[in-house]
């Protein structure tokens, strides 16, 4: 799972990236990846901030329902920040840092045999070939723990997924806040109307906003009531404990070193431990996929059922001006 950038473009230019003879050492944790840990952890606790600042502005009724995956995420939040303080995620130590990884083979700056002084019998020789040493050049990829990558991978998409939930949750309930700041500036102070029903209402050029709130309301109160067995906070546990369960057997797995093959049965034994490999990660995928698309319905929803309350204070605002008294 890789994050969307919508706004990719492929570069034309060549990378450079070269290796050369030598060991890559392997460090705990790269300048960029600190970068990135405090980037996301910075914008989750703003993020969270901001939410709970305007939950005492949002009804009772949509935070039971809708914000069960917030609070559900805060504490798996809180149990991998605890995994990563205690270096979990970090790489595992080099065996070889004590070693000296500078190569013996390679000359110093300046050991070729022809100088700019040699002109005399050579001046028309181009020095291609007379080099006192050969460097040795080789290439390949530096070996990576593929535990470590599968911790590593988990910690960022948990956080990339958990901070996007929190974006999308933020700017539904922010614009709820305003929208209903906007409605009490623009309201007149008249006393509310006791009974804003189509039976009750005495300015007959509101019945279509009365009976709008009798058929929302009861739209509104069932889906509700369909939404809470939806987003209950079991479902969340249920989708977090999924990946925490794919993502361990993803561990056990990748630590296992095949056999050197000696005989069919070393072969059948790598063949099990490779299937049994790729059946956890694709099952560690389908499980994130699971949950980001459990929180992203879980805001979709919140965000039509914040509408339709906005809709209905609207209308209550345009009876309670405009009824007879």
């Amino acid at each position: 799972m890789t994050k969307q950038d919508l706004f990719y473009y492929p570069k034309l230019g060549y990378e450079k990236n070269y290796y050369t003879v030598g060991k890559l050492k392997r460090i705990n944790k790269t300048r960029k990846q600190e970068q990135t840990d405090f980037k996301l952890n910075d914008n989750i606790e703003e993020l969270n901030n901001n939410i709970n600042s305007l939950l005492g502005i949002i009804p009772e009724d949509i935070i039971n329902v809708y914000l069960s995956p917030f609070y559900g995420m805060k504490a798996e939040y809180n149990y991998i920040i605890d995994e990563y303080n205690n270096g979990f995620y970090d790489a595992p130590p080099d065996k070889d840092t004590d070693k000296d990884n500078t190569p013996d083979n390679i000359p110093n700056k300046g050991t070729n045999k022809y100088t700019p002084d040699d002109n005399n019998n050579n001046h028309n020789r181009i020095p291609i070939f007379d080099r006192q040493y050969d460097v040795d050049l080789t290439k390949g990829e530096p070996v990576v723990d593929p535990v470590y990558t599968i911790k590593r991978d988990y910690y960022f998409y948990f956080l990339y997924i958990y901070e996007d939930y929190l974006l999308n949750a933020y700017n539904s309930l922010q614009n709820y806040v305003m929208s209903c700041l906007n409605n009490i500036a623009l309201g007149k102070l008249n006393d509310p109307v006791p009974e804003a029903t189509s039976k009750a209402i005495k300015n007959k050029n509101l019945l279509h906003l009365t009976d709008y709130l009798t058929k929302s309301n009861i739209n509104l109160e069932q889906t509700l009531r369909l939404h809470k067995k939806m987003f209950h906070l079991d479902e969340t546990i249920y989708h977090l404990k999924s990946i925490r369960v794919s993502r361990e057997q993803s561990l056990r797995y990748a630590a296992i070193k095949p056999k050197e093959v000696k005989s069919s049965q070393d072969i059948e034994n790598n063949n099990i431990l490779k299937e049994s490999l790729d059946i956890s990660q694709k099952k560690y995928e389908e499980n994130l996929y699971g949950l980001y698309k459990y929180l992203n319905s879980s805001v979709i929803l919140l965000d039509e059922s914040l509408k339709t309350m906005l809709k209905q204070n609207k209308a209550l605002n345009i009876i309670n001006k405009d009824e007879e008294r």
